[in-house]
């Protein structure tokens, strides 16, 4: 079965063959964290890193899989504040292995509640994770769950 969302407010990069969605409010560093992720990828180990989409991604299920499409308009476009629209090496689509929220108005809980490691979108159950900013101590947060759900260890406990 293949259904096409409506688009998300949100952005995605590929790390490795996967791509990493990153949901969360105007101005909360969606692309940030984005750059941060694709900038820093070698450093933990993976060959591969690009931009998928910056600020709306278009989400598809494919036989059970989360697919994130970047919208043509914005295709290999990422905003960068204060420096405008930058042109980026970017791939059209990917399976999205990992979502995560940023939401600063809500503290980070020590452990997450079993509930709290997946979300559902359009029926397809995903690997989540919430943060409440993004610097270094997040930026080691994502990649080592990235790399736990790559290796099929998520959750971590």
């Amino acid at each position: 079965m293949q259904s096409l969302s409506p688009t998300l407010h949100a952005s995605a990069v590929i790390i490795g063959n996967q791509a990493i969605l990153i949901r969360g409010k105007s101005g909360v560093g969606k692309t940030s964290l984005g750059h941060l992720l694709v900038h820093n990828a070698a450093s933990f180990g993976f060959a591969y890193s690009c931009w998928l989409a910056d600020d709306r991604v278009l989400v598809n299920t494919i036989h059970n899989a989360l697919i994130a499409i970047a919208p043509p308009h914005i295709f290999e476009k990422v905003e960068l504040y204060g420096l405008g629209i930058m042109n980026v090496t970017a791939l059209p689509k990917s399976k999205i292995a990992l979502i995560i929220d940023i939401n600063p108005q809500e503290k980070q809980n020590r452990l997450a509640e079993p509930n709290e490691y997946f979300t559902l979108i359009e029926g397809v159950k995903v690997p989540f994770l919430h943060i409440d900013r993004c610097g270094n101590q997040q930026l080691q947060l994502i990649f080592v769950a990235y790399t736990a759900i790559l290796r099929a260890k998520w959750p971590i406990c």
